[in-house]
């Protein structure tokens, strides 16, 4: 007995031979399971557009505001805000594909090595490619089933090694930075990053009216008027330092700002979108001679020097806004002058030893030498 399999075009064979009825099996239960997969594709077909706004609808009930923006990008595009025009999708599928079943895992490898050709970095694509495979989740769900599998599983992600880009910057890089933006728009941003560890989309969408009236503090709040939630949910207020309560004077003393209700805006009055922070900071970085850097360094620079500083860990949690320890942790850092201090507490030798007990943030403390 002898008969093609209708979908792969290969000849399946029977005999008396265990070993081949076996395989005979294997081949018609694959064959069944095949056009099971295909008749039911063909029931329940899903337009792609109509998948992808099913998603992001989807994603602003369930999501935190960060990542239904980056699904929104991925998925769907910017639309067109204050001037900047729209902008297309960046996974787009090629013109064969009309159905979310069409896509296949040579079309998401085939994005991933455009995205590298195009110069991203490895970190935002892997965040595209985490979007790509939410949305086949959302779509091979048992309440939807408009797939019967995820194309993106099988594609890899990228290694994220940074090599000997420094996430905390030292002082002398901190005060190129400082001075380079001194007197310009970026100034605020850049003092409140570094003094207090805001996050990008925390600074772009700060109200003045969140600023309490004797300046001590602000209210780190979700933006109704745009769309925006505070990563984690987690609104919390910011305790200003000397340094930048004296910036925020002479900044809300002046009346221009006035007709815009955030705290930081561009040229004509507009607020800054987070795009054009982060390449306006970046084009500094550059400027003063850090290659790899922009924004965020900023907060991984203030939580490991308030970690150096000894504020407790429960303390700079709250402080940072962070969900759990080990989101914190991945932002304290050792700097080489804590590593040298730290080789300068023990030392031993023939005829000489010293140990220095750390000086805890409560008090306390004692030397030992011996």
């Amino acid at each position: 007995m002898e008969f093609r399999d209708p979908v792969s075009g290969r000849e399946i064979r029977r005999s008396l031979r265990v070993t081949q009825h076996r395989a005979a099996d294997r081949l018609a239960f694959e064959l069944v399971e095949q056009l099971a997969r295909r008749y039911h594709r063909l029931a329940t077909r899903k337009p792609w557009e109509e998948a992808v706004d099913a998603y992001l609808a989807h994603g602003e009930i369930h999501k935190e505001g960060a990542t239904v923006s980056e699904d929104r990008r991925t998925m769907k595009g910017a639309k067109a805000q204050g001037g900047r025009p729209a902008r297309p999708p960046r996974f787009q599928p090629p013109p064969i594909v009309r159905f979310v079943d069409d896509v296949r895992t040579e079309h998401v490898e085939a994005y991933v090595a455009a995205r590298k050709v195009l110069g991203r970095s490895p970190s935002r694509i892997n965040r595209e490619l985490r979007t790509l495979r939410a949305f086949f989740n959302y779509s091979a769900a048992p309440s939807r089933r408009w797939i019967t599998e995820n194309p993106a599983r099988e594609v890899s992600m990228l290694s994220e090694s940074q090599g000997t880009a420094a996430r905390a910057l030292d002082d002398e890089t901190l005060a190129k930075i400082l001075r380079a933006v001194e007197g310009t728009r970026l100034e605020g941003p850049v003092l409140l990053a570094l003094n207090h560890g805001l996050r990008e989309g925390e600074l772009v969408h700060l109200r003045r009216d969140a600023v309490e009236s004797d300046q001590s503090r602000l209210w780190i709040r979700h933006d109704a008027l745009r769309g925006w939630k505070v990563k984690g949910g987690r609104e919390r207020v910011v305790y200003f330092n000397e340094v930048t309560q004296r910036w925020l004077a002479r900044h809300l003393a002046w009346p221009g700002p006035d007709l815009c209700p955030y705290l930081f805006v561009m040229e004509l009055g507009r607020p800054w979108t987070r795009e054009a922070l982060c390449v306006a900071i970046g084009r500094v970085m550059r400027r003063i001679g850090v290659a790899r850097g922009g924004l965020h360094m900023l907060r991984h620079t203030w939580a490991t020097r308030q970690a150096e500083a000894g504020t407790p860990i429960p303390v700079l949690k709250e402080m940072g806004g962070w969900r759990d320890w080990r989101s914190m942790a991945a932002y304290q850092h050792v700097s080489d002058e804590a590593q040298r201090q730290a080789a300068q507490r023990v030392a031993f030798g023939p005829r000489h030893a010293k140990v220095i007990a750390l000086r805890l943030p409560q008090g306390g403390g004692s030397r030992r030498e011996g």
